[in-house]
């Protein structure tokens, strides 16, 4: 189909008991000027011309991003940067991302309760153990999506 080939099967392209669903390995050809774009499998016959689907995202500017096609075509439409991610830089702060990767700011973390021992930031997971005198932070330098779209 569109997304995925059966490795070891049959030369009759029948799946058998050693198959494997794979998804497509796909490269891409298209036209600057074009709605769309041709992709090919490289792991079986799958070619198609299709038109582009914009799911990515790009930064275009401080303050903008647009919409990326797994082909590399950027739509025409931009949209502002979001809060989309956070991750901890140090005891005291985070960075605040969009989900196109850009760094838009650098905030305060916001410590709630996790039990009695540790807080953690609301935003980005990093960990405080309050127990120990002098703030000492379990980091989590791991980035934490948020809900907001």
């Amino acid at each position: 189909n569109d997304t995925h080939h059966y490795t070891n099967a049959c030369h009759c392209d029948q799946a058998g008991p050693d198959s494997v669903l794979t998804p497509h390995d796909l490269s891409y050809d298209y036209t600057e000027s074009s709605n769309n774009h041709f992709e090919e499998c490289s792991g079986c016959e799958y070619s198609e011309t299709v038109e582009h689907t914009y799911n990515g995202l790009v930064q275009v500017s401080d303050t903008h991003h647009v919409g990326v096609c797994a082909c590399g075509a950027e739509g025409t439409t931009t949209a502002a940067h979001y809060e989309a991610g956070y991750v901890a830089e140090s005891k005291d702060i985070h960075y605040v991302y969009c989900k196109c990767g850009y760094r838009i700011s650098t905030d305060y973390h916001s410590f709630v309760p996790v039990n009695a021992r540790f807080s953690a930031c609301r935003d980005c997971g990093y960990i405080k153990d309050r127990s120990v005198i002098g703030e000492t932070i379990k980091g989590v330098e791991d980035e934490y999506e948020t809900t907001a779209e």
